[in-house]
């Protein structure tokens, strides 16, 4: 598993290695690495030491089939609701399958939890069952209650340089030095978002539309910022998306 990341993050992440809290919350940009990375911890709270990765948990990690990994997501809808959390309670009364190691529940896009769920959510972060530990992956900490945020420990996915990201594309995914430049500079820093702009022509195209978008916005009066936003919305552009890249200049 090759992950990318700031110095700042990988310190953070060897100090939850090193010292597990009982939650966190992975939080920053799309596309940094935050749900690989949340994985990565749980495989390193139970990896039994063979550093060649080839331990019995190492190997269950890779192959996607670690029995005590449970992993919450809006599963195609809008949100994570409160009856997912339920469930996930239920899920969590019974005993873990391996007897020894780290219990690791993973909400995804946890910016998607509803109030209710968070509410719900907020009582299992209390008082997890021993040795679980949760990690929500979340865009924003703004988006999730204070009452969450206050029981977790942040963990802040810093972007990485623009150099790092497009030596990752030029060295691991064959693309052309001056395309790999470009892409990082669109995806802001983010290792993942890059990758994926790679594949995606379509995608890349829609992200350098937006950033041309947010300079024109910048630079226009506030009747031609209304036409824009209504051209925006007519195409259906991420709206959220255009903030952030309106947040960079």
């Amino acid at each position: 598993m090759t992950l990318l990341l700031h110095d700042l993050t990988t310190r953070q992440l060897a100090a939850a290695v090193a010292a597990p809290a009982g939650s966190y919350v992975f939080h920053g940009p799309r596309g940094i690495g935050k749900a690989t990375a949340a994985r990565d911890l749980a495989r390193q709270l139970n990896c039994q030491g063979d550093t060649a990765g080839l331990c019995k948990p190492c190997r269950q990690f890779v192959a996607g089939s670690y029995p005590d990994l449970l992993v919450l997501q809006p599963e195609g809808r809008a949100s994570i609701t409160i009856e997912q959390v339920r469930t996930l309670g239920h899920t969590l009364t019974l005993s873990p399958y391996y007897a020894e190691g780290a219990r690791i529940v993973i909400i995804d896009e946890a910016q998607a939890l509803t109030i209710e769920a968070q509410n719900a959510l907020l009582k299992l972060i209390e008082e997890p069952p021993a040795r679980t530990h949760f990690v929500l992956v979340a865009e924003q900490l703004e988006s999730l209650l204070p009452t969450v945020c206050s029981r977790v420990a942040p963990v802040y996915f810093a972007p990485v340089t623009m150099a790092a990201v497009a030596d990752l594309l030029v060295g691991y995914h064959d693309v052309e030095a001056a395309e790999a430049r470009r892409l990082a500079e669109l995806a802001a820093g983010a290792p993942g978002l890059a990758i994926q702009l790679a594949n995606d022509e379509a995608a890349a195209d829609s992200l350098a539309e937006l950033d041309e978008a947010a300079s024109s916005a910048l630079a226009a009066t506030v009747f031609d910022r209304l036409l824009l936003a209504r051209r925006l919305v007519d195409n259906k552009a991420d709206l959220m998306t255009l903030a952030g890249r309106l947040q960079r200049r």
